[in-house]
């Protein structure tokens, strides 16, 4: 059997359990003990390392030329060690039908289909090989400026521009190529890797880009947009799009209102908060699968073991029976409609599970009737940063619980948006239910706020006292260039000459000015404004050489 299905794999033929139950039988025409039960190709392909696995992307059905996929591998490979992996970047162009919803549902009987819509806008999308750095999306509708941007800024959280027939032409992308160019002008030269297509022809003049294209009818192959970032994105984007409407509807909206009243200010919304849900690591995964990126060029973080092992534990702590494997729970359709269904199944499944692990999460309120406040916190413990979000009642804020508390690679603004925006969704708060987002004043925090404001339309941003001093204290400082020079030589002549500590034994040891820690400098300040005299007279009791 298994040398058949080698053979069969290798001639790209398509198997199913069914169909090893009928040539297993015809094997086993010689063993009459042998009996092929529906239980059987389970076993057998868990006995033999066999899996029944989803193809991803297109390469299988195309006739490539070994010769130029070859000669790309090596060039690859030396712009590759050439820039890094920071500067090497992809980029694609995808069409995206924004009111097109799925054609199942879950119903107990059966009912007419709703028309398809055919309003759909261009989207140019583009990511670097270690995820790092997510470009803004470029947003391509017909129109320069849509009724639905009135009184709204129109490319606010996308680049939004237009054409004829909302494709991706000659002139959008240069002029989205010299502005990435311009931005680049300071730092070093980094690629941008394009399919080849009349809509890619440069027209301008680059200093800071490094342009190559793929080899012809190779895109499916060696596009790592191609590999399942697009397709995560618009997988993301179709279960935000599905969740506005069904929220919509529970507030008594009729369904096909509700989808009608998706307009492309809504797919804005929707682009960005999709955007930033496709996280670092899928993106270097799809990198990855690329065929002109060695498997050891990027190092995949044992995190995802980790879900896995954990995924297992969950799996015979709660005794699931018939339980699917952890790769196909992550694996799900991105773009058909009939298996949007299943992908919004599995992240309910992930949500109970999650909400189960979390033995802090408040047991006496419903999270759906109660006014809700969150404090979002970033911290670092041994060089690893995480992100903690808790969650509190407007009617009992002296009871705070902790929600998620999730290690992350790069603490920005979309980190902290889809973070808080996901353990909002997976305790089902509803959007108007949530009143406030405490936070530090950082700017990526703020500019995070700002965003979930678009979604949660009554929620204010509230920031903690102790950051707001800080702020104050800075900008005091600036006025008073020497008291810097102050505390560091006060410092500095305690730590080059330990016996002086003695000297400040009435009233005690200069505090340690940390800027960066919220209230040291206006602890410095109290201490020297209340006991100026005083240093004043113990410098003087210094050597002379020393008083300076």
């Amino acid at each position: 059997m298994i040398t058949w299905i080698n053979l069969m794999e290798s001639s790209g033929a398509i198997l199913s359990d069914s169909m090893l139950i009928t040539k297993a039988l015809k094997f086993g025409k010689n063993f009459p003990e042998f009996k092929a039960s529906r239980g059987w190709p389970e076993k057998f392909k868990l006995r033999n390392g066999v899996k029944l696995r989803k193809f991803h992307g297109d390469s299988g059905l195309v006739n490539h030329d070994e010769k130029s996929i070859t000669d790309f591998n090596e060039t690859m490979s030396l712009k590759i060690e050439q820039y890094g992996l920071d500067n090497v970047y992809n980029a694609d162009e995808t069409g995206v039908f924004y009111k097109v919803i799925p054609s199942k549902s879950v119903c107990i009987k059966s009912r007419p289909g709703i028309k398809l819509s055919k309003d759909r806008f261009s989207l140019l999308l583009c990511a670097n090989c270690s995820g790092s750095d997510k470009r803004r999306p470029v947003m391509i509708g017909r129109f320069k400026s849509p009724r639905c941007f009135k009184n709204f800024n129109i490319g606010k959280y996308v680049t939004y521009t237009h054409s004829n027939k909302a494709w991706m032409n000659r002139e959008i992308f240069n002029k989205w190529l010299s502005d990435f160019d311009c931005e680049l002008a300071k730092k070093k030269r980094k690629i941008l890797l394009v399919i080849e297509c009349p809509s890619h022809q440069i027209i301008v003049t680059l200093n800071s880009i490094e342009i190559l294209f793929l080899p012809s009818r190779t895109s499916s192959l060696l596009q790592p947009m191609d590999q399942g970032i697009i397709k995560c994105f618009k997988a993301e984007f179709t279960n935000l799009k599905i969740n506005d409407i069904i929220e919509k509807v529970e507030a008594g909206e009729n369904c096909q209102n509700a989808i009608n009243g998706i307009t492309l200010k809504t797919a804005e919304t929707l682009t960005f908060f999709a955007w930033n849900k496709v996280t670092p690591t899928t993106i270097k995964n799809c990198f990855r699968h690329a065929q002109w990126i060695k498997c050891e060029t990027i190092t995949i973080n044992s995190e995802s073991k980790n879900y896995e092992n954990n995924y297992e534990e969950i799996i015979k702590k709660f005794q699931i029976e018939d339980p699917i494997s952890h790769s196909e729970f992550v694996d799900y359709g991105y773009t058909e409609n009939e298996e949007l269904i299943e992908f919004l199944d599995k992240s309910e499944q992930a949500g109970t599970l999650q909400s189960k692990k979390v033995q802090s999460q408040p047991k006496s309120a419903d999270s759906r009737g109660f006014t809700v406040l969150i404090l979002v916190d970033e911290t670092e413990i041994n060089k690893q940063k995480f992100v903690n979000v808790f969650c509190g009642t407007i009617e009992s804020p002296e009871k705070i619980y902790l929600l998620n508390c999730l290690e992350i690679e790069i603490c920005d603004a979309s980190a902290i948006c889809r973070i808080a925006d996901d353990t909002i969704r997976i305790y089902d708060i509803k959007r108007e239910n949530l009143l406030l987002f405490i936070s530090d004043a950082a700017r990526y925090m703020t500019l995070a706020a700002s965003t979930l404001k678009i979604v949660y339309i009554k929620m204010i941003h509230i920031t903690c006292f102790a950051h707001l001093l800080h702020n104050c204290a800075l900008k005091i400082r600036a006025h008073y260039k020497y008291i810097d020079d102050l505390i560091s030589s006060i410092k500095m002549s305690i730590v080059k000459n330990p016996s002086r500590r003695s000297l400040f034994t009435v009233i005690g040891l200069p505090p340690d000015v940390v800027l960066t820690r919220w209230g040291s400098w206006l602890d410095a300040a109290k201490y020297y404004s209340r006991h100026l005299s005083r240093v004043r007279k113990i410098v003087l009791s210094y050597p002379n050489c020393e008083r300076l």
